[in-house]
């Protein structure tokens, strides 16, 4: 999963909520009341006028029905995503669209997909044993089937109009077909693009999924459909894409089409209004971290509207005044420093005017008006943060699923052992066996966040959850070390000192007379499960100096630098 820096997130997380805000009070459903940065004077957007009918646009879920909880501010959850869609079919006619991947991302949310084999399998290696899925990769397939049927019934409730899967999800055809029809959902692009005509607000829409991922066969492929005699008729053409930004952009330019729906991104944030052709690309993040909902204003029937479409998103503006107030501090800032170093004032003189020029248009950055005669859209992007409303009974469904899974895999993996020590290989012992010696450093983890991150999981019910468990236990798959079930009875629950050590029971063994793996811990130990996914305010070495304390890492009479 690419990471999104949050400083880098803050800026534009503003600039949404100002702008979620506008569009919601023209939807009359809510308003909010964002404080603008000090000094900061934006221009007022008009009130936008209800559309025709509005988008309400899904990509890149992958199977996620909630965000890791260990992030400093998790975004998502499917019971947030499902509030936000009830709220926009709420405010007017909806066409409810998904594209990318929905219900398989193709990747463990675990170490599962390379862990080693079971150690009875081991025990039955056959030449085929290398093709064979381990116990774990088994394991992991389970709990994600569980996980996708509970999907599938979430998505139920969307109403969806029409989805491109993607290639993940393809990849899994009959899954896929028994999946989508417990959904009730209308595949689109699964051996070949298609084409479904929709209505909405009685005016005739017509949807494509573009399943070639090639920009120049997704065009084609465009193209095709819409000199179809039977798609000749429309109000509107949505074009369902999975092959990312570049893909988009070709099948936008196809002349005849409207919208186009980016899915396949490299990206979490969402993505603003593009223009491309004559037509506007949106972006809805992914793993159902926000949902775009789209406006759409057609001129009135009968009247035929030409050129590109109007993108009159109070989004794109704002976005538009972040850039040229990044660009104006950039600049300000040279101009003084080259001022100081005496630069030639001709130059001076054109990178003020050049300046001035910037200033001034950021002054009148506003979102177009919404013409009458011409097709536009105005498009918002609803991040979903922790505090964002949620559906209760999608909120019941996603506790009652965790407790299920928590309770299949507790007595289905029960058999899943430890792969065994080689000979000579120190094995692990647990943190409690440390205290005797280690009494003060123990003390301090025991209340450290690392002494605790086995209940962290256990109060959600998620302690033999197989996307989460590892980075919460001590040796993780390793020889000798725990699964998702096995623990020493308790010993090596929490992320304890054989985590960063090494395995202690040579050390232990010997009074110490035999040194511990390691003392100094690399970062590469660390980042396993402080990675961008679920530590995204992760820096290594002010982490590290967060840990030396007396008795770890600091002389027992030396007061620490900084708390734990």
């Amino acid at each position: 999963m690419n990471a999104v820096n949050a400083t880098q997130r803050g800026p534009r997380r503003q600039a949404l909520t100002l702008v979620g805000c506008l569009l919601l009070a023209a939807c009359s459903a809510k308003s909010c009341d964002p404080t603008p940065d000090e000094g900061a004077n934006p221009p007022v957007e008009a009130a936008l006028p209800p559309p025709t009918f509005q988008l309400a646009i899904v990509t890149d879920l992958k199977g996620y029905l909630e965000p890791c909880g260990c992030t400093s501010r998790p975004l998502g959850g499917i019971d947030r995503v499902a509030a936000r869609l009830a709220a926009t079919r709420a405010a007017g006619p909806t066409l409810t669209l998904l594209a990318g991947d929905m219900f398989f991302s193709g990747e463990s949310h675990g170490p599962h997909a390379s862990a080693p084999q079971h150690a009875e399998e081991a025990s039955h290696n056959t030449a085929d044993t290398a093709s064979t899925p381990s116990f774990a990769q088994r394991a992991q397939a389970a709990q994600d089937a569980l996980n996708a049927e509970a999907l599938a019934d979430v998505l139920a409730r969307f109403d969806v109009a029409a989805a491109l899967p993607g290639p993940h999800d393809v990849a899994e055809a009959e899954r896929l077909e028994a999946l989508a029809a417990r959904a009730d959902i209308r595949l689109l692009g699964r051996e070949t693009s298609q084409a479904l005509r929709h209505e909405a607000a009685g005016r005739s829409v017509l949807v494509l999924g573009i399943l070639e991922e090639d920009p120049e066969a997704a065009a084609a492929a465009t193209r095709a459909l819409l000199e179809t005699p039977a798609n000749a008729t429309r109000d509107l053409v949505v074009a369902l894409t999975r092959g990312g930004r570049r893909t988009a952009r070709a099948v936008a330019q196809v002349r005849g089409v409207n919208v186009v729906v980016l899915g396949g991104a490299d990206t979490d944030e969402a993505l603003p209004p593009s223009n491309a052709g004559e037509a506007v690309i949106l972006h809805a993040s992914r793993q159902g971290q926000g949902v775009t909902v789209a406006g759409i204003y057609l001129p009135p029937a009968g009247t035929a509207s030409s050129g590109p479409v109007v993108d009159a998103s109070p989004w794109s503006a704002a976005v538009r005044r972040t850039s040229l107030e990044a660009d104006i501090a950039e600049l300000s800032g040279s101009i003084a420093r080259w001022e100081q170093e005496g630069a030639n004032a001709d130059q001076l003189a054109r990178q003020r005017g050049r300046l001035a020029r910037m200033q001034a248009e950021l002054e009148g950055v506003l979102a177009p008006d919404v013409p009458t005669d011409r097709l536009a859209l105005a498009a918002t992007f609803f991040e979903l943060p922790p505090e964002a409303p949620q559906d209760a009974e999608v909120t019941s469904a996603m506790e009652a699923l965790a407790r299920r899974i928590n309770e299949h895999n507790r007595t289905e993996l029960a058999g899943w052992a430890p792969v065994p020590l080689a000979a000579g290989e120190p094995h692990f012992v647990g943190s409690a066996s440390c205290e005797s010696c280690h009494t003060q450093a123990y003390a301090w983890w025991r209340s450290h966040p690392h002494g605790r991150a086995y209940n962290t999981l256990e109060v959600r019910h998620k302690q033999f959850n197989l996307s989460c468990v590892g980075c919460h236990v001590t040796g993780y798959l390793q020889p000798g070390g725990s699964t998702v079930t096995h623990l020493r009875n308790g010993a090596l629950a929490n992320v304890g000192c054989e985590n960063c050590h090494g395995p202690g029971g040579a050390h232990v063994a010997s009074g110490g007379g035999v040194a511990p793996a390691r003392t100094a811990v690399p970062e590469s130990v660390c980042v396993g499960c402080h990675n961008p996914e679920h530590s995204d305010r992760f820096v290594y070495e002010p982490f590290r100096r967060t840990l030396l304390v007396p008795g770890h890492g600091l002389p027992s009479s030396v007061s620490p630098s900084g708390s734990p």
